[in-house]
């Protein structure tokens, strides 16, 4: 019942006690005031026991509240009663209120040894008569602990007398973890920026404020407790940067900027003192469209000036190293050009001599001298080759190459004199249904000429060399293969391994007998790798011969793709007799140009030999004034042969005169056998370029090629 029933119900009670007294009172039957009185008793009586049952009704209805309250309450008298439990805290804690008939009951329940310390708490409570706050680890019914937030209070005393306790509790385990968990993370945060070497920095864009950390300040040359600003930022950079950094925290400070800051700068410190520092952060915006402004501007610094020392060393280093290739480069082009030189006239002189008639007796004798000639050619390009390779220089011109064309080119070259001698038999059978691949036809070339040239080598008398050719794989994978196998001196297991390794001879007494530098295979595999296949090699052992195996991607190259003619050897053939060549038809007016006074008489007495008409200069000034002398006599030039290297410049600013004057055509006969040397020498004029020492007969064809009709 509410207060206002309640005096209700006692006025109604005692104004009907009221009228019956006067009733009586008239009638007479009894005194008017002790009728009264009894009135006032009875009045007194009834609201005293209407009052107990509204308080009692209160209390009831109090604790329903507490048992249907969202939140867990306790309610327990000062000796241990528990009044009052709410559902939620049973839901929470798991304990019923039968499972905790008393407060030390709860807590034995819920803190175990440490149920003594938390009824002392109690007490102070009590004693206190005052509100207090905690956050304690208890243990639910099925084990588990968790953390709760108690707020307690004595609000006052029960009707008997006795006080009581009113507790509210929050489950914070989850926040406290989190909390937790950040201060862990926050923690190794410090560890990391501390074992990083990293300052931090934080700034307010609205009030231009900057909080830096020790090291941050350290790195800007500042003592641990100066006070910094975005002006004392800007002092502490470098001048030469200072327009850079600013420029990047402006635009990172942008509403419509990612916020991203990462920068690189020189910081200078008040004693001069100039430090790298890379400095990275993110700006935090609030507010959306017009609203949008930078609210926070955090980052870090790290010293940079170690790794920026580092990194110019390094590239100081790198400069060096590429400077001292170039110097090698260099060297390796000149002494390939000086030691191709002498070749020259030697090479030219014995060409003339061997169609000397009336040398037939010496012919072997100039046969071995040519060859071994060529041979110190070959080792030249071998090492250039070699170098080229172990640079990744090496150079392929692909096109639709004959592989069969090349393999019996190489054999005619390699194996042709052998033959001929009757000391060696040759077996081709190159039946693949398909030879035709996507390379470089020059350097298949070297390839098998390698590889027949060993055969050759390291083959005896009476031995059989045995080249062949199949296709394997599925349709749309269709591998070429070439076999050379030779009845030779073979390879013995501990060489197997190592013979396409530079430098690699094996280790027989033959091997190291017939000498060489190795060179070949270890080339030939590289030009194999770089067409997409490979080279194997397999024996049985010394004496038992040797096979060896190219495998190349075959029938497969770009739509646009065009078959090439074959080339010419790209080296001199070592082992091949004198080029029969048809003698010139025609008498042709050529301009030699060299500078090397034997190899220029010795080719000009070998091409008048040939029927030709030679001019010799030995100097660009000289060529152009004898290009001029010939013109103004009428008779002109019909082609030019000229070496590069020239003392008063290059046989290629001689060409391009040349041909802007008289539109001549020329033949580039050089020391200087790379790529560019080559493309170099195209691009000035020249229609070809040949490498010293070359075949004569070889270049007799070659002028034709060039001078044309």
């Amino acid at each position: 019942m509410t207060r206002l029933a309640v005096r209700r119900a006692v006025w109604g009670f005692g104004i009907s006690l009221a009228a019956l007294s006067v009733g009586a009172a008239v009638l007479g039957r009894i005194p008017a005031s002790l009728t009264l009185g009894a009135f006032a008793l009875c009045a007194t009586a009834w609201a005293a026991w209407m009052s107990a049952q509204a308080r009692r009704q209160a209390e009831e209805q109090f604790r329903h509240a507490i048992v249907e309250a969202p939140i867990p309450i306790l309610m327990h008298a000062e000796d241990g009663e528990v009044l009052a439990l709410s559902r939620a805290w049973t839901e929470l804690s798991g304990y019923a209120r039968q499972d905790i008939p008393t407060f030390r009951a709860w807590l034995e329940q819920a803190y175990g040894p440490a149920a003594d310390q938390a009824e002392a708490e109690v007490a102070r409570i009590f004693e206190g008569m005052q509100e207090r706050q905690e956050e304690l680890v208890i243990r639910r019914k099925d084990g588990e602990g968790r953390v709760w937030s108690f707020t307690s209070a004595a609000p006052g005393r029960l009707p008997d007398g006795r006080r009581y306790l009113v507790t509210m509790a929050t489950d914070v385990t989850e926040r406290r973890q989190a909390e937790e968990d950040l201060r862990d993370s926050q923690e190794r945060l410090r560890m990391a920026v501390d074992a990083a070497g990293l300052g931090t920095w934080d700034f307010n864009p609205v009030t231009g404020r900057m909080n830096w950390s020790v090291r941050c300040k350290e790195m800007h040359g500042l003592p641990p407790d100066a006070d910094v600003d975005y002006g004392e930022l800007l002092l502490r950079v470098h001048p030469d940067d200072w327009d850079r950094v600013h420029h990047s925290i402006q635009e990172a400070l942008e509403p419509s900027a990612s916020g991203e800051y990462e920068i690189e700068y020189r910081s200078l410190a008040p004693d001069g003192t100039v430090r790298w520092v890379t400095s990275r952060g993110r700006t935090f915006h609030r507010g959306e469209d017009e609203d949008r402004h930078a609210v926070r501007f955090i980052g870090t610094v790290m010293d940079a000036t170690g790794r920026k020392r580092a990194e110019e060393e390094l590239r100081q280093a790198k400069e060096a190293a590429e400077e001292a290739n170039r110097a090698k480069d260099r060297f390796l082009a000149t002494l390939s050009h000086e030691l191709r030189t002498p070749l020259t006239p030697v090479l030219a002189l014995v060409s003339g001599l061997e169609g000397d008639d009336r040398l037939r007796m010496v012919a072997d004798r100039l046969a071995m001298i040519r060859r071994n000639v060529e041979l110190e050619a070959r080792l030249i390009d071998d090492l250039l080759d070699l170098t080229r390779i172990a640079r990744g220089r090496l150079e392929l011109h692909r096109g639709i190459t004959d592989v069969r064309a090349v393999v019996e080119h190489a054999i005619e070259i390699c194996c042709a004199e052998a033959a001929q001698a009757g000391r060696l038999r040759v077996v081709a059978d190159l039946s693949a249904a398909e030879h035709r691949v996507w390379g470089d036809g020059p350097r298949m070339t070297q390839i098998f000429w390698n590889l027949l040239r060993n055969a050759v080598k390291f083959t005896p008398d009476g031995g059989v060399i045995h080249v062949r050719s199949w296709n394997a794989g599925p349709p749309r994978d269709v591998e070429l293969v070439v076999e050379v196998t030779d009845t030779g001196m073979g390879i013995d297991s501990a060489s197997l391994p190592l013979i396409f390794t530079a430098f690699e001879q094996g280790q027989s007494p033959v091997s190291r007998k017939l000498g060489g530098l190795g060179l070949g295979l270890s080339i030939s595999k590289a030009i194999a790798e770089l067409h997409g296949g490979r080279i194997t090699a397999v024996s049985q052992g010394y004496g038992r011969g040797a096979t060896f195996r190219v495998h190349l991607p075959a029938g497969r190259w770009p739509a646009e793709a065009k078959p090439t003619p074959l080339p010419p050897p790209p080296v001199p053939p070592a082992a091949a007799g004198p080029v029969q060549v048809p003698r010139v038809t025609r008498q042709l007016r050529l301009l030699l140009v060299e500078d090397h006074p034997d190899t220029a008489e010795a080719m000009a007495e070998l091409l008048r030999a040939l029927g030709h008409e030679v001019r010799v200069a030995g100097t660009v000034a000289a060529g152009l004034a004898l290009a001029q002398a010939a013109k103004e006599a009428g008779d002109g030039i019909d082609l030019v042969i000229s070496d590069l290297g020239l003392p008063d410049g290059t046989g290629m600013d001689l060409m391009r005169e040349l041909v802007s004057r008289y539109g001549l055509r020329g033949i580039a006969l050089s020391g200087y056998g790379t790529e560019e040397d080559v493309r170099r020498s195209l691009e000035a004029g020249f229609s070809r370029h040949l490498t010293k020492p070359v075949n004569f007969q070889a270049l007799e064809a070659v002028i034709l090629e060039a001078a044309g009709p």
